[in-house]
């Protein structure tokens, strides 16, 4: 009995010194990283502001002039936009493509369009909504490390499909009592369920994780919070690359944004280069936190990926990134992106070309060049009436991307003339974006390339009606009109 009670009295006595000693450790790691963070904060403001400051110090740049009218628009879709991306917010879940509580979309986040959206908007004007919806995300993180592709309030696809069929909105059965379609608990939904595959997840989550590590304290607090899911993450998707050249191989028919389109099972385009400027940002985020044999290593291997992309996945003679290895077909998103994060000016300017001459229509950019056959559209879609969904209509947020990537050859490139023309062009692109949101009474996800309308889809028994403010459409806008105001080449 005494011998029991000295052990318990030394153990008693030794566990608070043991806590005590926890705690000092703790602490001293606290510090540490806050000292890892507030030097990170300088530097990445550095970067953030780069190429602005550049173009500031070497030459002051004019406006460009636009008519009232023009001006006009521009200046009530910035105020639009930004009342309906802070709806589609809701707080303690998420960013949602729709802040319509009508649309299907609502109450639904999707990461791919919450990662694009989140880098063009919600890190400069709302970074807590970002960060609600990346914690979100990584709640539901698997142990493997794979992410959902959404996370749903919702049943998404019993709202969506009854809609789109028979243009039916189960929701009028709230009026009576009954919802069928609130869930009672959040729903994440993983990669092969639901007939997605989205495969570029986890890339387009690091990449705007990056852009939050990059824009502010709290952001970078949030990744260093999450670094090890983030690893997990990005441990996962290596293991679908190929170890010659470090390129993802699709394992899905249809593992992309275009998901109504059977075009994987191979190297794709977009979510190759989605991959490499992750890796990019994992260099950066590592550097900032300190771990500089884990920048390394994932500096090796985004130099890899991206000269793997540039070999097999960029056409050095027609000047445009290929929807996927061995193909001949223009990708309007992997040229984007491309001209964004892998080209020089120079060769930026030549895929622009390129663009202009093959993609363009009345509505903007249309997404490929040749369309895809009848026989790689999803055979659902296609039998319902959807085939042009990705194949054919203008997804506006595409145009609105490009003008970041005019906007880079207008500060880049080394002729005057070609800057100016890129100047104007930049400009003209977001005066053009905002008169078809005014004509057609709204940033509609997709739009005809003809008639600048709201594509209007047949599915079923009655035409399906399209998101009428997409987020990520009203988050690229914003993201080009506050950097072309910043550089002063736009007055309204």
């Amino acid at each position: 009995m005494q011998e029991k009670s000295f052990e318990k009295n030394l153990s008693h006595g030794s566990e608070p010194k043991k806590q005590e000693h926890d705690e000092k450790d703790k602490e001293k790691e606290r510090q540490k990283m806050e000292a890892y963070l507030e030097r990170f904060e300088e530097k990445a403001q550095r970067i953030d502001s780069m190429r602005l400051n550049k173009a500031h110090k070497k030459r002051e740049i004019p406006p460009v002039q636009l008519d009232e009218k023009k001006e006009a628009d521009i200046t009530q879709e910035v105020v639009d936009s930004k009342q309906h991306l802070d709806a589609c917010h809701a707080e303690g879940f998420g960013i949602s493509p729709s802040g319509n509580p009508e649309d299907s979309f609502y109450h639904t986040m999707w990461s791919r369009d919450l990662a694009h959206a989140g880098g063009n908007f919600y890190t400069r004007e709302k970074p807590q909504a970002l960060i609600d919806s990346l914690g979100t995300v990584f709640s539901y993180q698997k142990d493997d490390g794979s992410l959902p592709y959404r996370v749903e309030r919702k049943r998404f696809l019993l709202e969506h499909t009854t809609k789109a069929l028979f243009g039916f909105d189960l929701n009028i059965l709230k009026k009576i009592g009954i919802d069928p379609i609130t869930r009672k608990k959040d729903r994440p939904v993983y990669e092969g369920q639901d007939g997605g595959n989205a495969e570029d997840t986890i890339p387009s989550i690091v990449v705007t994780l990056g852009e939050l590590f990059l824009s502010s304290k709290e952001g970078r607090q949030f990744v260093a919070n999450h670094f090890e899911q983030v690893q997990s993450a990005m441990e996962n998707f290596m293991q679908r690359t190929d170890p010659q050249d470090g390129l993802e191989i699709s394992k899905k028919s249809n593992p992309d944004w275009a998901d109504s389109l059977n075009r994987g099972n191979k190297k794709i385009g977009t979510i190759n280069i989605w991959y490499a400027r992750a890796l990019r940002m994992m260099v950066l985020i590592t550097e900032g936190l300190g771990k500089s044999e884990e920048a390394q290593a994932y500096r090796k291997k985004h130099e890899k990926v991206q000269k793997g992309v540039l070999e097999k996945l960029y056409d050095k003679d027609g000047h445009y990134f290929r929807t996927g290895e061995g193909e001949d077909r223009v990708d309007a998103t992997a040229s984007v992106f491309g001209c964004l994060y892998m080209l020089s000016a120079e060769e930026g300017a030549l895929v622009q070309d390129t663009m202009r001459n093959r993609l363009t229509t009345n509505a903007g950019l249309k997404n490929f060049d040749p369309p895809y056959p009848k026989n790689k559209i999803y055979p659902i879609l296609r039998l319902i009436g959807m085939g042009g969904y990705h194949n054919e209509c203008v997804w506006p947020w595409v145009t609105a991307q490009n003008i970041q990537a005019k906007i880079k050859i207008a500060l880049e490139h080394p002729q005057d003339d070609v800057r100016e023309r890129f100047k104007k062009e930049a400009v003209e692109d977001l005066a053009e974006l905002a008169s078809l949101f005014k004509e057609a009474g709204g940033a509609y996800e997709v739009f005809d390339p003809d008639t600048r309308q709201a594509a209007k889809l047949r599915t079923g028994f009655k035409k399906y009606k399209v998101p009428k403010n997409l987020m990520g459409n009203m988050a690229a806008f914003h993201s080009a009109h506050a950097q072309l105001k910043a550089l002063g080449w736009i007055e309204s």
